[in-house]
């Protein structure tokens, strides 16, 4: 039952999808005063037609796809193209339109669902690992480390699993409280992916310790981490005359503290100093064996004139790491939700966002097909996106509304591809016709997008064998 309801909102999804882009360039047309011939569902042969008006409205056999046909388009008969009626008589401007309007449509419709979808509360979009991560980090997305791969198989109750950056403990000294191996999960309740987040976080804190979260095996572990800092700034220069130099601070003092708060950075150095609004500042520094104190009054531009470096006491690093990957569960994403006079201005940020992701990425698709002859992997066919719909009808109305709108979205992407044959080949045509003054032989024109016509048709059958050859392994 399940699967026939997939097979049933697939099609009505894509049967949307398709009339919805060919609807734009019938009603662009009609405005303009194009003949429609033919409004098409599906790509040939016909299985199905009725003439309404001057226009004929067909079903074909292949149900991936569909066209409007308009008086004068990809035409030879004289007659057709000397119509006030035919395409071809219209302006550049207009027939730019006509062609545009499909895609239009396309991102009017994910902008609309969108909007709908951020009022009520929907899933993020997350489209790359990126966006996931960002995520996770901004607490959308809650994980569970330490579930294996097998068991995961073996209980399909589980949630899904993926695979993540992670930082791992390579050796550490005794009195740290690590073992190698350790996957440090998060530091001061920030997850952590990478050794630069560590790093990050580490030359942040203000304090000597640090609370890590440890998955040690399958034990997750929450610890106190004292923190012998590797890192010391270095005076390394004076300005002459300056505040530092008149308070007798040398080059070479390695600065411990300022204002009472302990600093090992520049930065921390630099914001202490300007956390203040004291007209002095005081600075406790190490020379030798010695440590000094010294107050100074900031300058005008609210500094005392030294220049600082970094030194580093590899003895002072407590363990070393190394960046790896682990398996989590995504256990929950949280749901986002606008006001609804927001709504449609953070769904337009959004399509704005991942429209120009998956152009980069269906650029990356022609070129790994036109280099390489195949289709990279994660590139969905029809059967893929099948597929999908059955998972997220699983998932309620709201995430079946999210995907069309995502789906509606890739279609405009799509189209927009400079590639014979889509509505971006044509416009690219009337690109050319802009700059050349005139437009190309119609005819190489026509033979062009049959060529490209054929080379997507077969994309569409090798990428659907891929899907097929997926659903048995």
């Amino acid at each position: 039952m399940h699967l026939l309801l997939t097979i049933l909102v697939f099609f009505l999804i894509f049967s949307l999808l398709i009339v919805i882009h060919e609807l734009g360039h019938f009603m662009m047309a009609r405005r303009h005063g194009v003949k429609v011939e033919e409004f098409g569902f599906g790509l040939p042969p016909k299985l199905w037609s009725k003439k309404v008006g001057e226009t004929e409205y067909s079903i074909n056999a292949i149900p991936f796809g569909g066209f409007v046909r308009l008086l004068g388009e990809d035409s030879h008969d004289k007659k057709a193209k000397t119509s006030p009626k035919s395409f071809s008589r219209k302006t550049l401007f207009q027939r730019f339109q006509i062609v545009f309007a499909g895609v239009a449509m396309n991102f009017l419709l994910a902008w609309l669902l969108l909007s709908i979808g951020f009022t009520v509360g929907m899933q993020p979009l997350l489209v790359n690992g990126d966006d996931f991560l960002q995520a996770v980090r901004e607490g959308r997305v809650e994980l569970n480390f330490g579930v294996s791969s097998e068991v995961a198989l073996q209980d399909s109750t589980l949630p899904p699993q993926v695979e993540l950056p992670q930082v791992f403990v390579r050796s550490a000294s005794d009195s740290s409280g690590l073992l190698p191996e350790d996957q440090i999960l998060a530091v001061e309740g920030q997850p952590l992916f990478t050794g630069d987040d560590f790093q990050t976080i580490w030359e942040s804190v203000s304090d000597f310790s640090l609370q890590l979260e440890i998955l040690r095996g399958t034990e997750k572990v929450s610890m106190d981490f004292l923190l012998p800092q590797p890192h010391r700034a270095l005076i390394s220069g004076l300005v002459p005359d300056s505040p530092a130099e008149l308070a007798g601070l040398q080059s070479g003092d390695l600065v411990l503290e300022v204002n009472g708060q302990p600093v090992w950075l520049p930065q921390q150095v630099l914001s202490a100093l300007q956390a203040s609004q004291e007209p002095t500042v005081k600075y406790k520094v190490q020379r030798g064996d010695q440590v000094l104190d010294f107050t100074m009054t900031k300058n005008e531009q609210g500094l005392v004139g030294v220049f600082l470096g970094v030194i580093y006491f590899p003895e002072n690093q407590p363990f070393s790491y190394y960046d790896g990957v682990a398996l989590a569960q995504v256990t929950a994403i949280q749901p986002v939700q606008y006001p609804v006079t927001r709504a449609p201005l953070e769904a337009l940020s959004e399509i704005k966002r991942i429209g120009g992701y998956t152009l980069v990425s269906m650029g990356g698709v022609f070129g790994s097909i036109f280099t390489t002859g195949t289709v990279p992997e994660g590139v969905s066919g029809p059967v893929g996106i099948a597929q999908m719909t059955g998972v997220y009808l699983q998932e309620g109305f709201v995430a079946l509304m999210r995907f069309t709108a995502l789906l509606s979205l890739s279609l405009a992407v799509l189209n927009v591809f400079p590639f014979p044959a889509l509505d971006g080949g044509r416009l690219l045509f009337l690109g050319i016709e802009l700059f050349r003054g005139k437009p190309l032989n119609s005819k190489w024109e026509g033979i062009i997008h049959s060529l490209g016509f054929i080379f997507l048709l077969m994309v569409i059958l090798l990428v659907t064998f891929k899907d097929i050859q997926r659903l048995f392994q």
